[in-house]
């Protein structure tokens, strides 16, 4: 998987990256273009909006604020002005699907859909809660990325966390030798969402006359 972060890395007290920390801090990208804003930019005319003046919160498969709800079909795109709040990921098996959030995205349940391609592109923090043991998906955030602390619970990132300022892994076992973040590479989820996210090529050719 990708871990990303604009400025550092925090892994924790007993964290760590490979030999050297090779990936913290032998690798170099420049992220400074590619912000909540640019991706607003590009899918705009794709998205449907959400913006209710209140807290979203993501449960059954659908997108619930007030009295407003909003079902999340397969190859859609959601523009939430406010906070996300993901509280389960049930109804949502098959579904790929690319979610803009101009505030906070903050997690509270487990995000593994089956056969699903999610990408949450978060302007503010995005913080997973301590009970929360895996999410699977594209994380980026233009601010911090936090798993919050614990003292025996590991986190399992199936896909890519992508942070433009800091990204904090505060994960902690019992056991110390079980790793207390585990990222694992998933590249479907690009491949699903590619269709959404990617930019189509179009080549021009003089005709013969």
């Amino acid at each position: 998987g990708l871990v990303s972060a604009g400025a550092t890395l925090n892994f924790g007290l007993y964290g760590q990256a490979s030999l050297a920390n090779y990936q913290a801090g032998g690798y170099t990208s420049d992220l400074s273009k590619y912000k909540y804003s640019f991706f607003k930019q590009k899918l705009i005319n794709k998205a449907q909006v959400v913006d209710t003046g209140l807290p979203v919160r993501l449960s059954q498969g659908k997108l619930t604020s007030g009295a407003s709800s909003y079902n999340i079909t397969n190859n859609s795109v959601w523009n939430i002005t406010g906070d996300l709040e993901i509280l389960d990921d049930s109804g949502l098996n098959s579904v790929n699907s690319v979610i803009l959030v101009s505030g906070e995205l903050r997690i509270f349940a487990d995000f593994k859909p089956v056969n699903s391609s999610f990408a949450f592109i978060s302007q503010g923090n995005i913080t997973v809660k301590p009970e929360v043991t895996q999410i699977n998906g594209i994380y980026f955030t233009d601010a911090n990325f936090s798993d919050s602390a614990t003292t025996n619970q590991g986190l399992k990132v199936k896909g890519s966390v992508i942070a433009q300022n800091n990204i904090s892994l505060l994960r902690n076992w019992a056991n110390t030798y079980k790793p207390a973040e585990y990222f694992v590479c998933d590249p479907s989820l690009l491949i699903n969402l590619s269709s959404l996210l990617g930019t189509p090529q179009i080549n021009w050719q003089e005709v013969a006359p």
